[in-house]
């Protein structure tokens, strides 16, 4: 599952993990629908990827409802109490959306193993 705002940024990284991991992806663009998606989901994500900075609130939010699903944050600010408090809620890491695509690729598939 991807929950990226950015409508373009969202689907160009979906397109690279599918091609690199070739896992398919169910797309969110707010804290609003990733919360509809699960709730309609029959199974949960094998991992998530969730913009920590969503226009609707911060993605820990949807941290809360994962229970150990891996889930990989993607941040653009510097808010290390909001990266910290991903962390605590059990992201198994933070990411830069400003960094390379190609870190992101690799941290997913390091928690999907």
């Amino acid at each position: 599952m991807l929950v990226e705002h950015n409508l373009y940024f969202r689907q160009g990284l979906a397109l690279l993990l599918e091609w690199k991991t070739d896992l398919s992806s169910v797309h969110a663009g707010s804290l609003a629908e990733a919360k509809s998606v699960l709730e309609d989901a029959n199974q949960m994500p094998v991992c998530v990827i969730v913009d920590l900075d969503l226009p609707d609130g911060d993605g820990t939010e949807l941290l809360k409802l994962l229970n150990g699903v891996p889930v990989l944050a993607l941040s653009r600010s510097r808010n290390l109490e909001l990266q910290a408090k991903a962390i605590g809620l059990g992201a198994g890491g933070i990411v830069s959306t400003t960094g390379p695509v190609e870190e992101i690729v690799s941290v997913v598939d390091r928690l999907i193993g």
